[in-house]
């Protein structure tokens, strides 16, 4: 112990070392919870991305449903290229089936639009879907597949029949 001279008497120092021990429990009561707020941040950003992904690949179906639906003429066909999505050549008018041709949400910073997704091509050649692996590694297909002898609106599926 250290002792201190106080006026004519010596005194001895009350604190025995205190101060450091509380600074270290500080450090990682505040450590431990900027890990959990970090994994908190992890998983709301992957939620995200998992969101936009399906939320695109929808966009995708739909437009490429929009586009075969919308064929003049009695012979179907699905679009040549994703950009053909964008301006529709096949009118007078302007036919726009969907606004942008957008990333896949996993390829962060990718450089050309349509960058990340898989072309699903159809019997004609042209595209019938896309389709991409997630962040788990899971490849999610995003296919249009009309009908048999009814015209399916918007790219969605049928709904079953409710008769007796």
């Amino acid at each position: 112990m250290v002792a201190l001279r106080h006026g004519s008497r010596y005194c001895r120092s009350t604190n025995g070392g205190f101060t450091y021990p509380i600074v270290l429990l500080v450090i990682a009561i505040s450590a431990a919870s900027s890990a959990a707020i970090l994994e908190s941040i992890q998983s709301a950003t992957q939620r995200d991305q998992r969101v936009q992904f399906q939320w695109v690949g929808i966009q995708y179906r739909q437009a490429i449903g929009r586009y075969y639906e919308g064929t003049p003429g009695s012979v179907r066909r699905y679009p040549p290229e994703l950009k053909d999505l964008l301006l529709d050549a096949r009118y007078l008018t302007v036919r726009r089936h969907v606004r942008t041709l957008y990333p896949n949400p996993y390829m962060v910073g990718a450089a050309e639009p349509a960058k990340g997704w898989t072309l699903i091509r159809a019997g004609d050649g042209g595209i019938q879907g896309v389709e991409a692996q997630d962040h788990l590694g899971q490849v999610q297909r995003f296919v249009y597949t009309p009908a048999a002898g009814a015209s399916v609106q918007s790219g969605a599926s049928p709904r079953p029949s409710t008769a007796r």
